[in-house]
């Protein structure tokens, strides 16, 4: 679990699978958010199409034990994410929606400039293809152009664990699931377990994610100074379950992002 801080306070739950069939935990979001990350199943290369990212097949799935929270592998590293669901707990309302690519776009797996702590100065990579790449190519991290990852159906979609069931399809050409029908806010109680299913469809497999619902994020709404060469404090109210808070630093520069700084500690 992962309650997000980015100097905008933010808190979400999110889980993600990996290529290699675990299980995964969360991302962060806005404040008062909770987020399930959609499977990752390989990174740069297309979806695994002979193994899902959890074992055991969707139609045996039950609902999730409230009183037993899984436990999470934690979020995929960037190398490997291809998309992510994620239920979101606005101020008056709860949403829930996702997506699944069939790679990863290779600009948006950050190169890791410094680590210090739990703390790592990210950049975005450095990419170069000798001529270009053509219309609905990419330029990859080995100098070779590839076709673009694009959006994928996995077939229907549900989560259990929340306030109301969930059931979500998408439709092409963008195949974004998003629920549509009312749920009672907010949708999803701190500890509560949480289970995503899909159905998948050829050639992606059914795969299943789990999370663990998280409270909403309590920091000072004042804003946070920065001043260079001086260290930043930043403290917020810690929740009652075991989670993690994700802080980024993020300075745009008009439009674009040279470096940014993001940091997972315990919410404590």
């Amino acid at each position: 679990m992962i309650r997000p801080l980015s100097l905008v306070a933010l808190s979400v739950l999110t889980l993600a699978a990996c290529d290699d069939g675990e299980t995964a935990a969360l991302d962060g979001a806005p404040a008062a958010d909770a987020m399930l990350d959609a499977g990752a199943l390989d990174e740069g290369a297309p979806l695994d199409q002979g193994a899902a990212p959890d074992e055991g097949p969707i139609a045996d799935a039950t609902a999730p034990d409230a009183g037993a929270p899984p436990s999470l592998a934690g979020a995929c590293p960037a190398e490997t994410r291809v998309g992510r669901f994620e239920v979101a707990l606005a101020a008056d309302y709860t949403s829930v929606q996702g997506q699944v690519a069939d790679g990863v776009v290779p600009v948006q797996v950050p190169a890791v400039q410094a680590e210090s702590g739990a703390c790592r100065l990210l950049r975005p990579p450095t990419l170069f293809c000798e001529g270009g790449c053509a219309v609905g190519e990419v330029c990859t991290a080995a100098g070779a152009c590839a076709p673009a990852p694009g959006n994928v159906d996995v077939g229907a979609v549900t989560v259990q664990g929340l306030s109301a069931a969930v059931e979500m399809t998408a439709s092409a050409p963008v195949w974004f699931y998003s629920h549509r029908g009312a749920l009672p806010h907010p949708g999803v109680q701190p500890g509560d377990a949480v289970a995503l299913l899909a159905a998948g469809l050829d050639p992606v497999a059914p795969f299943t994610l789990h999370g663990v619902g998280i409270e909403p994020l309590v920091a000072p709404a004042d804003p946070v100074p920065l001043e260079a060469g001086v260290p930043t404090a930043l403290a917020w109210t810690a929740g009652a379950g075991v989670a993690e808070v994700h802080v980024e630093l993020n300075i745009a520069n008009h439009g674009g992002t040279p470096a940014w700084i993001e940091c997972t500690v315990p919410d404590t």
